[in-house]
Order: C-alpha cells, then structure tokens, then sequence
C-alpha cells in the first residue's frame, strides 16, 4: 500500500535519533537542571507515598517526601541561572552516594503541588523500583528521566503511525531540543506532548476515514485529551473536536461533558486543597482583582495580549526550540533561524496520497477558534496568577507551553503533497536526517560547554 514505506522509513529513523538524542540528554543534564524538575521530582515521589494532591499551608503548598531528595539538590547549589557556575565533579560523585532511608521531610513544591498524578505514573514507577532495588537517589532520577523517554517516545510513535502525511513533521517536531530535552526530563510534560500529537492524529485520522470514531474509539481518544487538559486546563477548547470525529456526534458530546466534568472537578479540588499565588519581589499577583479588570476594561486587555506577543514572540519561538535547563542553556542563534524554517518547510508538505477529510468546512473553523483560543487561554493564566495587577505585559509564559497545541494540530496543516520514492521525497527526508544530526551535536556541545567546561 502506497505510504507504508514511508512512515516506516520516518518512524525508523525517529526511533534511532530519538533514542540516542534522548539518553545523551538525560545523562549529560546535571540533577535537577531541567526546568522544574526538582519540583516534579518531589510531586512524583509525593504521589508514590499516596500523596493524590498536594496541600496547602499558609503562602505555599506541598507534601510529605523522602528527605534525600533535598540533599541530592544540593550537589547543584548555586547552578541554575548562574552560567559561570559549572558543575563540581566531587560534590557529583558525593550525591551519587545518597540513598533512600525512608526519612521523611515536608517540602513545599507549590508550582507541582496541583498537578494530577496521571501523567506522573512513569517517575512513580521508576521511584518504587529505585527504593525496592536499593538504588542511589541519582541513579533513581536517571531511571525517572528514561522511563519518562521511553514513554515519550512511544506515544510520538503511535502518533506518527496515525499521521499518515504528516509523519515527518511529527518527528522535527518532536526531534526539537526542547522536546528531546522534555522529553527525558522528571516531569509531566513529555507523557503531555506525546499525549497531545496522539489526540491530534487519533481526530485527524478519524476524520479521514469513511466511519469516524466508533463508541470505544471516542472514549479512548476523550481519555487521552482529559489526562492532558487535568494537567493544563487552557488546553481545553481541543475538547471540541471529539463531535466532529465520533461516528455518532451524541456520544462525542457526552464525552466532552465527561471529561469537563473530570477537568472541571480536578480543578476545584486543586484550588481548594493546593492552588497558591506565587509571591515575587515586585509584589504578588491578585487573581480575583486580575479577572475583574480584563472584564471591565476587554481593549485593554487585548491591548496586553498584544504587546506581549510583540515583546515575546520569538524569544518564545526560540524557547520552543530549544532554550533548556533553567532558560539558561542556549542555542547559537544561527541554529534557531535554520530550525525555524526547517520546521516549517516540512510542516507545509504532505502525502499525494492523503484522503481528503470529512467535515472539511466545520473542521477547518474549529480549528481557527480552537488553537487562539488555547494560545489566549496560556497567556490568561499567566496574566492571573503571575503577572502583576495591571502589568502591561503577561509574565510567566514560556515556549514549551505551545508545544502541545502545536502537536495537535500538525495533522490538520495544509500542505504541498509529495510523491512517494519522488526526488522531493527523497531530498525532504535526507535534509530532516541531516538536519536531526546536526541538532544533536549542537544541543550536546551547548549542554556539556554550559554546565561542564570552564571559560579558559
């Protein structure tokens, strides 16, 4: 059948590239400086301890935690944001030796605290097998990161069997140093940036075949999007795609109001027991007084909304591609354009071979609301809960967070179609292999330079 060969060859070197890139990156990054992740380090062994939500108590919320996984951050004291700071290979080697005792300690992870534990399964796994095998606490942390690759890795390659013609621009997606370094990360967001391509591919092929999604089919996929909207709410509107790609539009109703339910009731459970506004030097947030001025004052919120994107627009690009650790670790600035339009140019083809779909009006106006309206979704919180009461500009938001919209809707992109075996065929793939390479090099060379190698 004409295209099988095709995603096998992309899956293929997805797989062997993904694999390698991302075991580099978990080994090189130093204990926690992915961003976050000593927070989710401590929600992931929260939640193995029984530990469904965080709590809260005063200014700050968190959970009980085994006590070693403060003294294994302090080997990189003094690490994040400090570039001149590298890290000491004795206080390395001294962290590697700390084990778990069971010694509790009661921390404060407030960013984590609210997160569900769904999309953490993988790091609690990899924290019971590290204490039933008597592993260091480090070593527990590097079993974390790749079993939270593997499970990255395969849910982008269940993805990309169901892409059909957009295979490839799953994989540059996915390739992106950013999601690599996601990717094998202790957190959430791989499992979410796998589970968003997957929810995109299981609606677009839905939509292209003659049936749509069948009564299993859609609870599978209303499954897999609430597991990532409990995680991150302002992902919500995607939840209106389900009508359009089950068989029977009843049923995809019913498993919206399902999973707005199940997000809806999260969320008041967060708020009450772990939700908390951060506090910074400037002052701290008012969310209630936030929400009434964007009611009372539409232009001029729309007004914020645009000067941020003005402000921040390709410093966001640019941190979705890839600016990792603690938004410390840089790429060269050449390798950003490249990437940019690399990225772009593969987005914008297809298969010649790819069914047209069904609903192709009604699908197309979903998607125009749907992906602004994530995209102000992100920038609304972010306005409510870490910018300052009037601030001209959203605080607080980062590239990584349109990530998943990007990979929900990559298989609903327009594109040039392409002939199978074609010269355009073969030159794509053979630029997007190269091009995987090179990033790869560069990412590695940047991580080892930025935490390892002092200036001469």
């Amino acid at each position: 059948m004409k295209g099988k060969i095709f995603d096998c060859s992309v899956l293929s070197i997805y797989l062997i590239l993904a694999t390698g890139f991302t075991a580099l990156l978990l080994i090189l990054m130093p204990p926690y400086q992915n961003a976050d992740e000593s927070a989710h380090f401590m929600r992931a062994d929260h939640i193995s301890r029984g530990g469904i939500i965080g709590h809260r108590d005063g200014k700050s919320s968190g959970g009980t935690i085994d006590a070693e996984l403060m003294l294994l951050g302090g080997a990189v004291q003094g690490i994040p944001f400090h570039t001149e700071n590298k890290i000491n290979a004795e206080a390395l080697k001294s962290a590697a030796r700390i084990h778990w005792n069971g010694a509790t300690f009661d921390a404060w992870f407030q960013n984590t605290a609210p997160y569900p534990p769904t999309l953490y399964f993988p790091s609690v796994l990899s924290i019971w097998v590290g204490k039933a095998l008597d592993l260091s606490v480090l070593n527990t942390l590097l079993l974390a990161r790749a079993t939270n690759a593997l499970t990255t890795i395969t849910l982008a390659c269940a993805a990309m069997f169901l892409a059909r013609g957009k295979t490839l621009a799953f994989a540059a997606v996915f390739l992106l140093p950013m999601s690599a370094a996601l990717a094998g990360a202790v957190s959430q967001d791989g499992p979410l940036l796998g589970l968003s391509a997957l929810y995109g591919a299981l609606i677009a092929n839905a939509l292209r075949g003659r049936g749509g999604l069948n009564g299993k089919g859609t609870v599978f996929a209303a499954l897999v999007i609430t597991a990532v909207v409990m995680a991150r709410p302002p992902y919500a509107p995607a939840l209106m795609l389900l009508p359009l790609a089950a068989t029977n539009p009843r049923h995809g109703w019913t498993a919206v109001a399902g999973a707005l339910a199940a997000v809806g009731g999260w969320s008041m459970l967060a708020a009450s027991e772990a939700v908390v506004v951060m506090t910074f030097p400037e002052g701290t947030p008012n969310p209630s007084e936030q929400l009434q001025t964007i009611a009372l004052h539409p232009i001029q919120s729309l007004a914020v909304l645009a000067n941020t994107v003005d402000q921040y627009g390709w410093p966001w690009v640019k941190q979705m591609i890839g600016v990792l650790g603690w938004l410390d670790t840089r790429l060269p600035q050449f390798f950003y354009i490249a990437a940019c339009s690399i990225v772009l140019l593969i987005c914008g083809v297809t298969f010649e071979q790819e069914p047209q779909s069904r609903h192709p009006r009604s699908v197309g106006l979903a998607l125009a609301a749907i992906a602004p309206a994530m995209i102000v979704g992100i920038m609304v919180i972010q306005y409510l809960y870490w910018s300052q009461l009037n601030a001209p500009v959203v605080a607080g938001v980062q590239g990584r967070y349109f990530l998943p919209v990007l990979l929900m809707l990559i298989p609903f992109l327009p594109g040039i179609r392409i002939k199978e075996n074609g010269v355009a065929h073969t030159v794509l793939i053979g630029t997007f292999a190269g091009w995987a390479l090179v990033t790869i090099v560069v990412t590695v060379w940047a991580v080892v330079n930025r935490y390892y190698l002092s200036a001469p």
